[in-house]
């Protein structure tokens, strides 16, 4: 398990093989840059707080992702099943690639190669690809970051459908991104399945109050089974259009800023399932109808997810703001992290919060100091009839 914090670190934990064990997680690691030569401090993860950390796919070896408020993405290489010391930073994004900071991470699935996608709170959407060789080293890519030998090519989402690199995916800010899971043909599959499989698309969630679905043109990098490594990629990169836009934003029910966006991970679904959070306490799973998968026209459907009352059991409002979803691997339950409680109107207190943020230098998708007194865990499951129930409820400290 791996946890960002703001205290400029992301730490490796090995989980008891008992969760009920009184030993809890041990710690493994802590992902650091070198030592300041001069005083000798030990080194951090970040030149600021760490926002997210992701895993990657097992077969690219243990390998995460982190990006923080330095306006940097990095990766950290761990020994095989990163489950103890010498992890080594293996790549870090040039001091352009983001001019804010990023808050949104999410790694592509394995099929389609080896690409982060980040998003920051300028509204930027990048997707770095590894075009093939080991990032061991000191060196300069085309991201303008360290890469050693390898080389990974730097992907821009553009907010205008024109592919100009400057447009914002989200105008004010993006906040989460989620590449979708692979719902491709199996591994040996004829040309004729694997050119008819969906292609790999991407959702991202902002300030500006929407989440929007982005496609792209070709698969990210060639995958050598054989060797289980990523080859030379046979498609072009950093070519304008290679990222479009997969219909118009959703935002539905959303009246504040969707913080979160976690796409339904099961592979083989019947259809493209979506989930997404706003600090208006507003939580929504979005379906798709139509469009094979963003292989044509398509319509978003939204449902509103809302909690069982405990003392009368008629549905109610989430009651807070909402930071977080989070999906089972089977893709039937959905846990939604949100404020206990949100004093006066929804959109007044989304609104302060911004401002207290904005005052403090708190990035957005940060709660402002002292704005919430505790917040709950809703859990709710796919029901027979295809609706959302809510099943019950867990208070964070």
């Amino acid at each position: 398990m791996a946890t960002a914090s703001s205290d400029h670190t992301c730490r490796v934990w090995e989980l008891p093989a008992d969760p009920a064990s009184a030993g809890g997680p041990r710690p493994v690691a802590v992902l650091a840059g070198a030592a300041d030569p001069v005083t000798g401090a030990a080194g951090a993860t970040h030149d600021g707080p760490v926002w997210r950390c992701a895993w990657a796919h097992p077969r690219f070896g243990a390998l995460v992702a982190t990006c923080g408020l330095d306006h940097r993405v990095c990766v950290w290489r761990g020994p095989p099943g990163g489950d103890g010391p010498g992890w080594d930073r293996v790549w870090r994004s040039g001091p352009g690639y983001h001019g804010a900071g990023v808050v949104g991470l999410s790694f592509a699935p394995e099929r389609w190669g080896l690409g982060i996608a980040s998003g920051d709170a300028a509204g930027h959407v990048r997707v770095a690809v590894h075009r093939g060789g080991a990032s061991d080293g000191a060196g300069a890519d085309a991201s303008g970051g360290e890469a050693g030998p390898a080389r990974w090519d730097v992907e821009a989402v553009p907010g205008d459908g024109s592919g100009a690199a400057g447009a914002p995916a989200h105008p004010g800010g993006c906040l989460a991104v989620s590449f979708s899971p692979d719902f491709g043909p199996d591994p040996g599959a004829d040309a004729a399945s694997a050119a008819a499989a969906p292609p790999l698309r991407l959702a991202t969630a902002g300030a500006d109050r929407a989440v929007r679905i982005w496609r792209r043109r070709a698969a990210l990098a060639g995958f050598d089974d054989a060797s289980g490594g990523a080859v030379t990629a046979p498609c072009p990169a950093s070519a304008p259009g290679v990222w479009e836009s997969d219909g118009p934003p959703l935002r539905g029910p959303h009246r504040g800023w969707v913080r979160d966006v976690a796409w339904c991970p099961a592979p083989g679904a019947a259809r493209a399932a979506v989930a997404s959070c706003s600090d208006d306490g507003v939580a929504v799973v979005w379906t798709e109808t139509g469009g094979n998968g963003g292989s044509g026209e398509a319509t978003w459907t939204a449902e509103p997810l809302s909690r069982r009352c405990p003392q009368t059991g008629a549905p109610e409002p989430l009651g807070g703001a909402c930071w977080s979803v989070a999906w089972s691997t089977s893709g039937d339950l959905l846990a939604v992290t949100h404020d206990i409680a949100m004093e006066g109107d929804a959109d007044a207190a989304g609104a302060a919060a911004a401002a207290a943020g904005a005052a403090s230098g708190v990035a957005p998708g940060a709660a402002a100091p002292g704005a919430r007194s505790g917040r709950r865990t809703s859990l709710f499951a796919l029901g027979v009839g295809g609706g959302w129930e809510h099943t019950g409820t867990q208070d964070c400290q």
